[in-house]
């Protein structure tokens, strides 16, 4: 199952106060793994792999879902109500009166599918589906 969705948006604050600037300087890994709600200890949250774009809004996933425990669900109970983020190390960051972090730089070493995206615009579609 593959998926698409917005990762994260520029210069838009985030319900944890973070905001990540247009020019913010964002290491991306050519693939990372793909899990559920930012877990990574039990191999059944590895969810599979993502390749994340950047674009002139923000950051672009596209997903492979191959735990089929989790494609599954998907196929039972849909998608609604759940949404995309990214886990972000080595940031560095500006406080603002908007903001409690504004982001300049990090890198971005996670991807997930969770339950409560800290932006409601962070969503994905199925782009293609097991039959």
């Amino acid at each position: 199952m593959k998926i698409k969705g917005r990762l994260l948006l520029f210069n838009e604050l985030n319900s944890d106060g973070s905001l990540f600037t247009k020019d913010c300087n964002i290491t991306i890994p050519e693939k990372m793994s793909l899990v559920w709600n930012f877990k990574l200890h039990d191999p059944d949250d590895i969810l599979g792999t993502a390749i994340v774009k950047r674009d002139d809004e923000g950051l672009i996933l596209i997903g492979e879902i191959t735990n089929q425990n989790f494609i599954n669900l998907l196929n039972n109970e849909g998608i609604e109500g759940l949404g995309i983020g990214g886990f972000y190390n080595q940031l560095k960051c500006e406080e603002t009166e908007s903001a409690k972090r504004v982001v300049t730089s990090c890198n971005l070493v996670l991807s997930s599918i969770t339950p409560g995206p800290v932006n409601p615009k962070y969503t994905f579609e199925i782009i293609e589906s097991e039959d």
